[in-house]
């Protein structure tokens, strides 16, 4: 029989290996982690020199920059496919330095790692955050503005004074205390309640706020969005002249309305009846205004000045979604008067960024499994009046997400009672069902549509029943409303309506300038249309 001689390791030899192990390990990988850091600090340093190209093409092109939410939708268009401007390097931020308009790559100090030359105020740079101790470090160290992730979803509780946007968030909690700063913010966005304690602070706030209280100095909370409630127990309260205040609180001092407050004391109702749009922010202030909950009824809106929206994706003013809901008193939307002074409204887009901030929903028409989305420059009227006005559109299909149920290039769903005159719509609009050049749907009672002229091209993209509606001009107008619980035939009068635009689908419900289910009592330059269907090709 042959011996067999194998023997195992002893103990000693396997601490002794262990050992060995463990020191290699000790020196090895801090210095794998090294290398790996400093190639995340090349690739970020390189990825930063690209994202200034890129908003530096776009600014030469005339873009501007008027919040992160801009600058991130210019960097996502060039490509940069980043999550919310966070670099890979662990510790590191990138920032946008608004002063300069460039990116600025920073260290776990928050210093500049690149541009090397950068020099840069933190208070007018801002950094996202996607949580409280994110936002903890950033302030304490040295004091940058936030930006919210979407992720950010507990209230932000700060004690020093930094600018703050709410960024995609809405109903997000903001509480400031304790600080002594001598300085000015701005407070950005949809946010629940806002409580600041500075005595000694000047806060200016854009966006939507459901309740304001708290302290700041003389003169110095000024509303140039919506709020719900304002309650200051010291210093006072300024409305600017687009802003809108609901109530406010008794004790509160008022030491300026040159804006709107609705009820109470201080209303100012009937002396305040037109705002004025001068620019992109300031329409954009109008639409999160009629989005956080004020209609504008009773009162006119002038544009005074042609708008570029870059192309910037664009979350519609009344920014809801078609259901079946038709005579609910839950259908929202703008309810004035918006005259655009023969203004042009150009650009407008629904690619890009803030797409996912559409409303969407199903209805008993809904097909497959996506959602359906109304777009326009205004995504739902009620009872409005729209004149003077060209809208420049290159509206396309919405994603995998979605469909367009309702889509034009200034309103997507109009309803109610509904008057449009001398409007234009050029670029191109592409959706699903209900497309046109300057309305989509209208689900109205009495409808005057004067003056109006569509020269972009349509496209219609639904096949379902009998095919999807679209038209030059109006895309839809439905042959029967609901008025309480009454259904009623809409009462509509077409005149001196034009469309020179291309028109592609499959569906055989289409026509140049309105598809229409039509009852009695319609008129087209005069003439009595009775028809259950009408579709009107010339006027």
């Amino acid at each position: 029989m042959k011996k067999n001689n194998k023997k195992g390791f002893t103990i000693v030899e396997l601490v002794v290996v262990i050992a060995v192990i463990g020191i290699l390990a000790a020196v090895l990988i801090p210095t794998f982690s090294n290398i790996i850091e400093k190639a995340n600090i090349s690739a970020d340093t390189q990825l930063c020199r690209n994202m200034n190209t890129a908003l530096s093409t776009a600014k030469a092109d005339g873009r501007e920059f008027n919040n992160m939410e801009d600058v991130l939708f210019t960097i996502n268009e060039a490509g940069y496919i980043i999550e919310h401007l966070n670099p890979t390097t662990e510790g590191y931020y990138y920032a946008w330095d608004s002063e300069n308009d460039q990116i600025v790559f920073l260290n776990k100090k928050l210093n500049v790692h690149y541009p090397t030359d950068a020099n840069i105020d933190p208070a007018k740079c801002w950094i996202t955050v996607k949580s409280n101790n994110e936002a903890d470090k950033v302030v304490n160290l040295r004091k940058f503005n936030l930006y919210l992730e979407p992720e950010f979803k507990d209230a932000l509780s700060l004690n020093e004074l930094v600018s703050v946007d709410a960024g995609a968030n809405t109903g997000v909690d903001l509480i400031i205390t304790n600080s002594t700063d001598e300085k000015n913010i701005s407070i950005s966005g949809n946010f629940d309640g806002v409580e600041i304690t500075a005595p000694k602070a000047h806060v200016e706030q854009y966006g939507v706020a459901k309740n304001v209280s708290g302290t700041v100095s003389a003169n110095s909370f000024v509303v140039n969005g919506y709020v719900e409630n304002v309650s200051l127990t010291a210093g006072s309260l300024k409305v600017a002249s687009n802003g809108i205040v609901k109530t406010v609180a008794a004790g509160t001092t008022v030491a300026a309305k040159d804006g709107l407050v609705l009820e109470g004391t201080e209303a100012n109702v009937d002396d305040k009846t037109s705002f004025t749009i001068s620019n992109r922010e300031e329409l954009a202030m109008f639409r999160d205004i009629v989005n956080g909950g004020y209609n504008y009824e009773g009162k006119t809106v002038k544009l005074t000045a042609d708008i570029n929206l870059d192309g910037i994706a664009w979350l519609p003013i009344g920014n809801v979604y078609r259901d079946n809901a038709n005579d609910k008193d839950q259908i929202t939307g703008f309810a004035g008067i918006f005259d655009g002074q023969n203004h042009t409204i150009k650009n407008l887009s629904n690619n890009g960024f803030s797409i996912d901030g559409l409303a969407s929903g199903r209805n008993a028409t809904s097909v497959g499994t996506k959602n359906e989305v109304v777009f326009g420059l205004f995504g739902c009227v009620k009872n409005a009046e729209i004149m003077n006005l060209t809208v420049n559109a290159d509206i396309t299909d919405v994603g995998s997400k979605y469909v367009g149920d309702s889509v034009a290039a200034i309103v997507g769903y109009a309803y109610g009672d509904f008057t449009m005159t001398n409007c234009k719509a050029t670029g191109s609009i592409t959706g699903f069902d209900a497309v046109g050049g300057l309305v989509g749907r209208i689900y109205g009672n009495t409808i005057n549509i004067t003056n109006c002229t569509n020269e972009a091209a349509i496209t219609a993209r639904g096949t379902y029943d009998q095919g999807a509606k679209c038209a030059g001009v109006i895309g839809y107008i439905s042959a029967a409303t609901r008025n309480g619980d009454m259904q009623c035939v809409p009462k509509v009068t077409m005149a001196n309506c034009v469309n020179n635009g291309a028109i592609t689908t499959e569906t055989t419900r289409k026509a140049q300038i309105v598809y229409m289910g039509a009852g009695t009592g319609n008129t087209f330059n005069g003439e009595a249309v009775s028809k259950t269907d009408k579709i009107v090709d010339s006027l």
